[in-house]
C-alpha cells in the first residue's frame, strides 16, 4: 500500500481546519496580519544558513546567488508587505454615477483558503513571496513546492511551523501525488508558478471547482425561477422577495443566464394546467401572445440588468410607475375607471418611492463596493 491515502487525508483534514478558520483571519486587523509576517521574517532570517545549503544541494546556484534570491530578496519581499499592508487595507473612494453626491468605497477582501505551488528555479523565493502576499491580504494558505527541490522544502516546512499553526498555513512535501490530491480541493486562489505543461493541468483542476459553483449556483437559480413564477401568479409580497432574489443572482450570473433559466421553467410551470384549460388561440391572438412574451422578456432582462447596477431604493420610484401605467391601459383597454381609493393608494406609493429616493440622494449615503473575492 502507498502513502497516497494517508496524506490525501491529511490534507483533507488541513483543509478543512483552514476553511472553518479563514472567518476568522480575514477578519484579522493590519496590525495582526504585521505581526504573522514579522514573525515569518524572523525565521526565514533564523534559517539563512539552512536555506543556502538547502537551495545549493537542490538546485546547485552559486552561494552569493542563493543568498540574495532565497534569504535577502525574500525578507526585502516580507518587509515590503509589511510596510504597505496599511494602505493595501485602506478603502478606496469612488465615485460610482454621474451625480456627484453619491459616494462609494473600494474595500478589498481575502480570497479565502490558497494553494501556493512552487517552481524549481527559485524554489524559495517564489513560494514564500506569494506566502507573504496571501498573508497580507488575510487568507489562509497550502503549499507545495515542486518535488525536484527536496531539500528545500524541508526547510521550508521547518520555517512555516515555526511561525504558523498549521490551521492557517501549512506546507506538505512529497512527489506528484502530493500535488495532485492538492488540486483535488476547491481552493479559492491557486498561485502557480512553473512550466506551461503543469500549468495547463493546474489550470484543468481548478475548472473543475468552478464549474462545481456555477452548479450550486444553478440550485439558486432553481429557487429563483420558483419565486419568478409565484411572483407571476400571486400576490405582491412574492413580486418583492422575486426583486431581491434577482439582484442576489445577479451577482453571481450574468443577465442572459438568469433571463433563460426563468423563462423556460416557468414555461414548464405554466403549461402544467394546460391539459384542462387549454384553448387554441385564434388569428391575431397569437401575436398578441408573443408580443406578452417578447415585451416580458425584454422587461424582465432590463430588470435583471437595473438591480445590477443600482440599490433597490434607487430603483423603487421607476417599479412603482407600474401602476400609473396599469391604471392608463386598463382605462384605454378595457375601459376600466379606478375609484378614489385606488388613486389615493397608488399616489401615496408613489410619493414614498420618490421621497425615498430624494432622501438618499440628499444624504449622500454611502454604499459599499466589494472588491470580486472568486
Amino acid at each position: 500500500m502507498t502513502n497516497a491515502l494517508p496524506i490525501a487525508a491529511e490534507i483533507s483534514r488541513v483543509f478543512a481546519l483552514q476553511q472553518a478558520h479563514q472567518w476568522t483571519v480575514k477578519a484579522s486587523t493590519a496590525e495582526q496580519r504585521k505581526a504573522k509576517l514579522a514573525k515569518l521574517k524572523s525565521a526565514v532570517e533564523a534559517h539563512a544558513d539552512a536555506i543556502v545549503a538547502a537551495v545549493l544541494e537542490d538546485t546547485r546556484k552559486p552561494e552569493a546567488e542563493i543568498r540574495v534570491t532565497e534569504v535577502l530578496g525574500v525578507m526585502g519581499n516580507i518587509q515590503r508587505n509589511i510596510d504597505n499592508l496599511d494602505a493595501w487595507m485602506a478603502p478606496t473612494e469612488i465615485t460610482p454615477s454621474q451625480n456627484p453626491q453619491d459616494r462609494a468605497q473600494i474595500i478589498s477582501e481575502a480570497r479565502g483558503v490558497c494553494l501556493i505551488l512552487g517552481p524549481w528555479n527559485f524554489p524559495l523565493g517564489l513560494t514564500l513571496g506569494p506566502v507573504a502576499a496571501a498573508i497580507a491580504a488575510g487568507n489562509c494558505c497550502m503549499i507545495k513546492l515542486t518535488d525536484l527541490c527536496p531539500a528545500t522544502a524541508r526547510v521550508a516546512g521547518s520555517i512555516i511551523r515555526a511561525a504558523f499553526d498549521e490551521n492557517e498555513v501549512a506546507l506538505f512535501e512529497g512527489d506528484v501525488s502530493v500535488a495532485t490530491a492538492l488540486l483535488e480541493l476547491p481552493f479559492n486562489h491557486i498561485f502557480f508558478t512553473g512550466s506551461t505543461r503543469v500549468g495547463k493541468l493546474v489550470a484543468v483542476a481548478a475548472v473543475k471547482h468552478v464549474v462545481r459553483r456555477h452548479a450550486e449556483v444553478g440550485i439558486i437559480l432553481i429557487a429563483f425561477v420558483l419565486v419568478a413564477f409565484f411572483a407571476a401568479s400571486s400576490e405582491g409580497k412574492w413580486a418583492n422577495i422575486y426583486n431581491i432574489a434577482t439582484r442576489k443572482v445577479g451577482a453571481c450570473d450574468r443577465a442572459e443566464t438568469s433571463l433563460f433559466y426563468v423563462g423556460l421553467f416557468g414555461t414548464l410551470f405554466a403549461v402544467l394546467p394546460l391539459p384542462w384549460y387549454w384553448q387554441m388561440p385564434q388569428g391575431i391572438e397569437w401575436l398578441l401572445l408573443l408580443g406578452m412574451g417578447l415585451a416580458g422578456g425584454i422587461g424582465h432582462f432590463l430588470l435583471i440588468q437595473a438591480h445590477r447596477l443600482a440599490q433597490a431604493s434607487v430603483l423603487a420610484p421607476f417599479i412603482y410607475t407600474q401602476i400609473i401605467w396599469m391604471i392608463l391601459i386598463g382605462f384605454i383597454v378595457f375601459r376600466d375607471v379606478p375609484d378614489m381609493w385606488t388613486l389615493i393608494g397608488a399616489a401615496i406609493v408613489v410619493a414614498s418611492g420618490i421621497f425615498v429616493l430624494a432622501r438618499e440622494r440628499s444624504l449622500g449615503k454611502v454604499t459599499e463596493v466589494p472588491a470580486p473575492t472568486d
